[in-house]
Parts: structure tokens; C-alpha cells; sequence
């Protein structure tokens, strides 16, 4: 076993280690992704092994033994140069990514001042890191190719942007209010069950997986579309679909154990409650995903 191999290995976690140790194709795999890499930005200087050791961190470890050539490997050497802080890597991926990011900002209308101001903001949470967290282009992960992701990453900083000078000039969003004949049990509800609510459903949105955590923050948060979900996870838009259909599932179901456990009440009751809410668990999870100490 040769030195990058034997360096990417020992960085894989398990089940996944397992699988992959025994590929007799792995060697070649691995070798075809640092060719594709190294090829593809020839000019931004990684060795091999740091470039391995970036793609080992970052796998899933349920992953299939299939997953490394489904990657996007010059996507991925571009990021870990980027991380790893080489010489001119961010202005490399700036450029080759304007368009992207321009599309992101252009998606939810930030004007040119507000354009500025998110792209500052997405230069530091991606390359410098913000509020202690490290830089967040490390957590590329080469499922899909950088550009969508980036698009995304920009998406999100207009939006926050935006969201912020609304708050700066007193402008606050139409209220989502329940309907008429909702008022007096959604106040009931409000009033007995709000706490255990707020615990029952944070614990339910912290158990889910990331990806699927990711799925509700892109289709709540971000607004984007199932085929534009389908298209940033390469996959088509039924499993996209589908997907998010079971986190929501998940997240219903775990949130009705723990408000179960909690309140020790009846069935009947308790559907009660979940209907409600299910016709406002977008809002939750908006004030969720965008702040976890909101209130449900």
C-alpha cells in the first residue's frame, strides 16, 4: 500500500474504513481523483496527502464503498486549497465562481449596496470563519459540485443581509397568523403546551441527521425548489422529494414522542396537538434553523 493510500485510510472512519480497506480498486480510485484535482487546478500547490486526508475527514461513514467516484475531486482539491489557506486559492475560487454567487445574490433581489455587504460577510464565514467556527468552506464535501454550493452559501448571506437591514429600519414581515377558526386552541395550546413543545422539538430537529437538518434549512430557509434541492444533491428530484418528506416525517414523529414523554398524556389529546402542530411547522422550524434559542 503506498503512502496516500495508506495516509487516507487511517482518516476514514468506520463502518466506512471496513468497506473501503478491502476495495482492490482503491488505490486506482484514489490516484484518479488526485489526477482529476491536480489537473484541474495545476497552479494552487497541495500534496497529495493533504489533499487525501481532506476528502477521508470529510466522508459520511455510512457511506457505500461506491461513494469516491461519485465525488466531485477538482471541486474538492479547490476547497481543501482554500482551507488549507494556499497561495491565491480564494481569489481562484472567487472568480472561477463569480457567476454563481452573483446568481445567489441575484435570487432574493439584493440590490448592489446589499451585494456588497453579503458578499463581505460570505468571504468571512467561508475563509476566515465567524464566531469562533472555522472556515466554512471546510465543510464542502464534494457531493455536489462547488459552484451550486456556493450558490447556496450566497443565497443565504443576501438573506441574511436583507433580513437585518429589515430589522434595522423597523420593518417587520406580515405575521403568519393561524386561521380564525384555529385561534382559540392554538392559545390553549400556547399557553399549556409551549414549553414542552419548545423541548420536544429541539431535541427532535438537534436528533435528525445533518443532511436531513440541510434539506429543511435549503427548502425552509433558502426556498429552494424540490428539483433545485434535487440538483445541488445530484440526485433526481423523486429521491429529492422524498427525502425531505421523511425528515419532516421524522421530525413530527419524534417531536409527538417527546411531547409524549413529557406531558404524559392521552393519544387523543395528543393529536390534537400535533395537528396544530403540523399546519405550523414550517414557521417552527424557520425561527429554528434561523435561530436555535427562538421560541417555538
Amino acid at each position: 500500500m503506498d503512502a496516500a493510500t495508506a495516509t487516507f485510510l487511517s482518516r476514514v472512519p468506520e463502518p466506512l474504513h471496513s468497506a473501503l480497506a478491502v476495495r482492490s480498486s482503491l488505490a486506482s480510485e484514489l490516484a484518479d481523483m488526485w489526477a482529476k484535482a491536480h489537473t484541474a487546478w495545476p497552479d494552487l500547490p497541495l500534496e497529495c496527502e493533504a489533499f487525501l486526508a481532506y476528502v477521508a475527514d470529510r466522508l459520511d461513514p455510512n457511506a457505500d464503498a461506491d461513494v469516491l467516484p461519485r465525488l466531485f475531486a477538482a471541486d474538492l482539491y479547490l476547497a481543501a486549497c482554500c482551507y488549507a489557506g494556499v497561495n491565491r486559492a480564494i481569489i481562484v475560487c472567487e472568480e472561477a465562481n463569480e457567476r454563481d454567487i452573483a446568481r445567489g445574490f441575484d435570487s432574493v433581489g439584493a440590490t448592489a449596496t446589499l451585494r456588497d455587504e453579503a458578499m463581505q460577510t460570505l468571504r468571512e464565514r467561508l475563509f476566515v470563519g465567524t464566531s469562533g467556527q472555522p472556515p466554512a468552506i471546510g465543510t464542502f464535501a464534494g457531493h455536489g459540485s462547488l459552484r451550486k454550493w456556493l450558490r447556496i452559501a450566497a443565497t443565504r448571506s443576501a438573506l441574511m443581509i436583507i433580513r437585518k437591514h429589515k430589522r434595522e429600519v423597523g420593518i417587520e414581515l406580515a405575521p403568519d397568523l393561524p386561521d380564525a377558526a384555529d385561534d382559540l386552541e392554538l392559545g390553549h395550546l400556547k399557553r399549556t403546551y409551549q414549553a414542552a413543545f419548545k423541548v420536544a422539538f429541539a431535541a427532535a430537529l438537534t436528533a435528525l441527521t445533518p443532511k436531513q437538518r440541510s434539506l429543511l434549512r435549503m427548502n425552509i430557509i433558502d426556498k429552494l425548489s424540490i428539483d433545485e434541492i434535487g440538483s445541488l444533491e445530484s440526485v433526481h428530484r423523486t429521491t429529492a422529494a422524498r427525502w425531505l418528506r421523511e425528515a419532516r416525517e421524522v421530525l413530527a414523529s419524534r417531536t409527538r414522542a417527546g411531547l409524549r414523554e413529557h406531558l404524559q398524556i392521552g393519544g387523543g389529546e395528543l393529536d390534537s396537538i400535533m395537528r396544530l402542530i403540523r399546519s405550523r411547522l414550517d414557521i417552527s422550524l424557520t425561527r429554528q434553523l434561523q435561530d436555535p434559542e427562538a421560541t417555538a
